[in-house]
């Protein structure tokens, strides 16, 4: 069994401040969910951790785009119990699969909190466009990230462990973050990368 990423990204870097103005985004910094909102996607993990969160880090903003809206009564609860969370996470909905690039260039960090996934394009495209990834230690995550080489991981499910994550968010040099997360994304993830992956694959059953 060889192991090969099925898609990849076509979006890439462009400017932040660019991004953010013509999305009206602001906090400092910004966090973005990108997803369906269901128990896999545990979107209820990821509000509950970011409203501790933004409680410790005034300025912070998550917002959050999603396809469908299982779950969306439940987050908005959330929300509603806390007027100050209301302010700290944006509920975006639904957009066109080719206004994703602003959003990913407008942001500082992605999280996802998938308990499984056979890969994660949406964190994919994220990094292509240098957003860090806070994500979960879950397998298809762990190769796409090294792990190591950029971004952080934590257990799926785990508020308190989301909670850590973020707050290490904090002493990053971001600069220096955005740069490992693209060179990650190149090397590993890219269609050149995906290419050379699947001949060496090929190469190797010729022997």
């Amino acid at each position: 069994i060889h192991e090969v990423i099925q898609a990849s990204s076509v979006f890439y870097p462009q400017d932040k401040a660019a991004a953010r103005s013509a999305l009206a985004v602001d906090g400092s910094p910004v966090f973005l969910w990108v997803g369906r909102l269901d128990a896999n996607k545990d979107p209820l993990t990821v509000v509950k951790a970011f409203i501790q969160f933004a409680a410790l880090q005034p300025g912070a903003t998550l917002y959050m785009i999603y396809q469908t809206d299982e779950l969306l009564g439940a987050v908005k609860k959330m929300l509603d119990f806390d007027a100050k969370a209301s302010s700290s996470v944006k509920l975006v909905g639904k957009v066109p699969h080719t206004a994703l690039q602003h959003w990913y260039n407008a942001a500082d960090f992605i999280i996802s909190g998938s308990h499984h996934e056979g890969s994660g394009i949406g964190v994919c495209e994220a990094m292509s466009c240098g957003c860090v990834p806070l994500i979960t230690d879950i397998i298809s995550f762990r190769k796409m990230t090294g792990p190591g080489n950029c971004g952080l991981l934590y257990e799926p499910g785990n508020v308190n462990a989301l909670l850590q994550v973020l707050m290490q968010t904090k002493t990053m040099d971001m600069e220096k973050e955005s740069a490992k997360t693209v060179e990650q994304f190149k090397t590993e993830l890219s269609f050149k990368a995906i290419a050379k992956k699947t001949e060496q694959v090929i190469t190797s059953l010729k022997r």
